[in-house]
């Protein structure tokens, strides 16, 4: 989940960045390509994570809490997102929220309990 998070982020960032590439069209079709491969992670990612981690008398009010804030971002980015275009331009939307959510997958795998990155080690050998 907080690597598709971080890939979801980079892509969001490498929307922006695009315009800056000798072939700018070819750039942001891969950024997009990777942005919904990200997207598409997302969902199944945080009902598996419930499903690991959560007790199971919890498990539907977690997936409500998290689905509820997935749609809490678009709302308040579309509210933030105004003041940056005029202020900085229509790129430091993308780069913004596309740092914020790495900066979130850096902190959030860092607090990650040991157990939880154990068993992701384990389940990758």
């Amino acid at each position: 989940l907080l690597a598709g998070l971080g890939l979801w982020s980079l892509a969001v960032m490498a929307i922006a960045a695009s315009t800056l590439t000798a072939d700018p069209v070819m750039t942001l079709v891969i950024a997009r390509v990777m942005f919904g491969a990200a997207s598409g992670c997302a969902l199944p990612a945080s009902a598996a994570a419930v499903a690991s981690y959560v007790v199971s008398e919890k498990r539907s009010s977690s997936l409500s809490f998290i689905f509820t804030f997935f749609n809490c971002g678009s709302a308040f980015g579309l509210l933030l997102a105004g003041g940056l275009i005029t202020s900085l331009g229509w790129q430091s939307v993308f780069l913004a929220f596309g740092g914020a959510g790495v900066i979130w997958s850096v902190f959030g795998y860092a607090a990650l309990p040991a157990v939880a990155k154990q068993a992701r080690v384990r389940a990758a050998i």
